[in-house]
């Protein structure tokens, strides 16, 4: 099947938001971010008392949003 620019852009914003919830709802998803946001945050701040780094790490999980 062959589809022009303009309606792949339009399947893929029909798409959008199941894909999105799908991401969200994904162990895989919460996995990456539980690894990657406290050795990011260690990175950008140096050595940080662990409960710190925890709530930092808590907030910035929770803000995280996709376009």
């Amino acid at each position: 099947m062959t589809l022009s620019n303009t309606a792949k852009h339009q399947v893929a914003k029909a798409l959008r938001s199941e894909v999105i919830a799908g991401i969200f709802e994904s162990d895989a998803y919460t996995e990456l971010l539980q690894d990657m946001i406290p050795s990011l945050v260690n990175d950008l701040l140096g050595d940080v008392e662990e409960d710190l780094k925890f709530e930092l790490s808590m907030i910035l999980f929770d803000s995280i949003e996709l376009k």
